[in-house]
């Protein structure tokens, strides 16, 4: 496939690209600087006396974040809080993140609601608005720590309220109460297990149940044996993709993109994932190959697989490839960005494709024989400059 570049016009004669927006969008840097302040300040084995003090400071300073971006034209305050906790936080599990999500979001909207954010959208904390104007909002558990020591300080717990809905002393749980108890109890048991697994040493490296490879290794084979020739046929493999990491200093300025493999079929099977991450040049807008890996899995029936696939290069590396890709000049470098296009997955099984997966369901085309252009035709820029393609360039005069 050629890159045409035409000096004068700048006409480049590939398909249309739609842009990726995710990592260009303004929810990018407010996500990041949010996520900061989302780290949870742990749960405890007995509640900490201090603990609603503590939270409190931390949400006044979240719900900033929330009010600042939805008045000054970023994503909306929810928005902003999932997207922080999906790209950024990795250490908390979905559980906790889904009901801290809720539990922010609706504090913030009371806060609105209320009138507690100044012109500089800062949480004030006091009602402007209302039968209770002038009156300061109340923090308080949604469940009491009577009831829910482990969660003395964690944003998930905690409510906003005016103070006339403030829970009577020894009021009884309201049923809503009741069931949230069931939310806090799972969030318990999601740290206790990530805990578990990032402490176990012993043995290697184990998979999302505790298994080594030595023992998946084994129950593999012994499921292989009893499906005699079923296990030969094309299975149907399910592939849900992951941004585990985006560019930062705790991540050595990378992505990292994982997966969960399913193999929805009864019966194991042997299959070849490949993953290739997609970037687009800044300047003419030409998808290129950030990174890719194949790797063999081996899954039992109904086999879960959650693993990390592929660390591409730094972002630094990729702004100085794309600028020599594309012949930018001293002054268009220094402008230079990168953008991540995406993800896609292939699985590669002997009787055939078991499945496919994008994080853009039109990267897909790529994999089409009679794509325009296919897999085979970006510029793999992160391979040696010497292998890349070269853009010929067209003057206007040889039209």
């Amino acid at each position: 496939m050629n890159y045409v570049r035409r000096a004068a016009s700048v006409t480049i004669c590939i398909a249309a690209l739609s842009v990726p927006t995710l990592l260009e969008a303004k929810n990018y840097p407010a996500a990041k600087a949010l996520a900061a302040q989302l780290k949870p300040l742990g749960l405890t084995p007995k509640a900490d006396p201090g603990g609603l003090g503590r939270v409190s400071a931390q949400i006044r300073t979240i719900l900033g974040h929330m009010e600042k971006s939805q008045v000054e034209g970023g994503p909306g305050a929810e928005d902003l809080v999932d997207t922080a906790y999906d790209m950024f936080r990795p250490d908390v599990g979905p559980v906790h993140r889904t009901a801290a999500t809720g539990a922010l979001v609706e504090m913030w909207r009371t806060a609105r609601v209320l009138g507690a954010f100044d012109g500089d959208q800062k949480f004030t904390g006091k009602i402007t608005t209302g039968p209770e104007q002038g009156q300061p909002l109340v923090f308080e558990y949604i469940v009491p720590v009577t009831e829910a020591p482990a969660f003395s300080r964690d944003v998930a717990n905690v409510r906003l309220v005016s103070p006339s809905k403030k829970r009577v002393d020894a009021a009884a749980l309201t049923p809503r109460e009741q069931a949230y108890q069931a939310t806090l109890k799972a969030i318990d048991r999601e740290v206790s297990g990530m805990k578990t697994l990032a402490k176990i040493e012993d043995g290697g490296p184990r998979n999302s149940v505790g298994q080594t490879k030595e023992e998946e290794a084994r129950l593999w084979k012994e499921a292989m044996e009893k499906s005699g020739d079923a296990a030969k046929e094309l299975p149907d493999i399910h592939i849900t993709c992951r941004m585990l990491a985006t560019p930062s200093n705790r991540t050595e300025d990378k992505w990292k993109i994982g997966a969960e493999i399913t193999n929805l079929s009864h019966h194991p099977t042997e299959v070849e994932v490949e993953c290739v991450i997609i970037g687009t040049t800044d300047k003419y807008r030409i998808n290129y190959v950030m990174g890719e890996k194949k790797v063999k899995l081996q899954l039992r029936g109904g086999q879960v697989s959650d693993m990390e696939f592929l660390s591409t290069l730094r972002e630094g590396d990729y702004r100085n490839r794309t600028a020599d890709f594309e012949k930018l000049d001293k002054k268009e470098r220094p402008k230079n960005r990168v953008f991540y296009r995406g993800t896609i997955f292939r699985v590669h099984h002997a009787k055939g494709i078991a499945g496919m997966a994008a994080t853009d369901p039109s990267l897909l085309s790529l994999f089409e024989e009679e794509g325009d252009p296919t897999l085979a035709d970006l510029p793999k820029l992160y391979t040696d400059p010497k292998t890349w393609p070269k853009l010929a360039i067209e003057s206007d005069s040889a039209k």
